[in-house]
């Protein structure tokens, strides 16, 4: 799936909060989620609920796009790499 600029600068973000490093702080996917959507604005959160949409829409294996942006997530299956998605869109919309 390509991702637009806005779409792309706003996924780097989340990749790049949920680096290696951040797992050192956080046991759990949903901590880390919760502690780099606590950066984004409303109208950011907005963007990247869009942006998560598009791409679970997409029916894309969601291992590439969780690679393009650049987080330190590894996901053994398209299934689970899926489900991080989803568990991503979860948090943004209890974020809004």
């Amino acid at each position: 799936m390509d991702l637009t600029t806005e779409d792309q600068a706003l996924w780097s973000r989340v990749g790049k909060g949920l680096s290696h490093q951040i797992f050192d702080r956080f046991e759990r996917f949903e901590d880390a989620v919760d502690e780099v959507l606590s950066g984004f604005s409303p109208d950011e959160l907005a963007a990247l609920r869009a942006a998560i949409q598009r791409m679970i829409a997409s029916g894309e294996d969601a291992r590439g796009l969780w690679e393009k942006s650049g987080a330190g997530v590894g996901f053994d299956n398209a299934k689970g790499a899926r489900m991080g998605l989803m568990m991503l869109l979860e948090a943004v919309k209890a974020k809004r």
